[in-house]
């Protein structure tokens, strides 16, 4: 039985292959490299450069882009990180922030944004997480320091009403 959301054309259809990531790169105008690994990573417009990896799920495109390895950090790094690139999400469109944690102890930060395999919308999403990258790189390298790290945490407890009148 398929679920009565779902018509048959589209559960029939198959996801987006290889190709069809190396076709919307193309038209998008953005600059690719095929991995020997068989991946598909795209350099966004940042300083120092960072590179997003191209990842077909069904009939979308992710774009995820890795920041930092936050798992030799302490608790308050961690935290901090986290709600920097969680705040910097909400301000930028179509990107999401999140912490990934591997067996082994790597914790990842790491924005994603997803799109259609049209090459405007996969151009738009590279933009955005090339403005958002740029947005909290250097801050990232900051709170690895857990003073400063404490320090921010507690300047964003301070102004949690959105930033208008400090807490009393």
């Amino acid at each position: 039985m398929t679920h009565p959301m779902v018509s048959h054309e589209t559960a029939a259809r198959p996801g987006l292959t290889p190709e069809d990531l190396v076709r919307c790169c193309q038209d998008s105008g953005w600059a690719y490299t095929e991995r020997v690994t068989g991946r598909l990573t795209v350099a966004l417009e940042t300083e120092p450069l960072r590179h997003a990896e191209l990842v077909a799920q069904g009939e979308s495109i992710f774009a995820r882009v890795e920041l930092a390895d936050y798992g030799r950090c302490g608790a308050p790094s961690r935290q901090a990180a986290a709600a920097l690139l969680h705040a910097a999400a909400t301000v930028v469109r179509r990107v999401r922030a999140s912490v990934v944690e591997e067996v082994g102890g790597a914790v990842w930060l790491r924005f994603e944004a997803e799109c259609g395999p049209v090459a405007d919308a996969l151009g738009i999403s590279l933009e955005s997480l090339s403005v958002v990258v740029a947005m909290v790189a250097p801050e990232l390298a900051a709170l690895e320091n857990e003073t400063i790290a404490r320090d921010y945490l507690a300047v964003r407890e301070c102004f949690a009403d959105d930033g208008k009148q400090p807490k009393t």
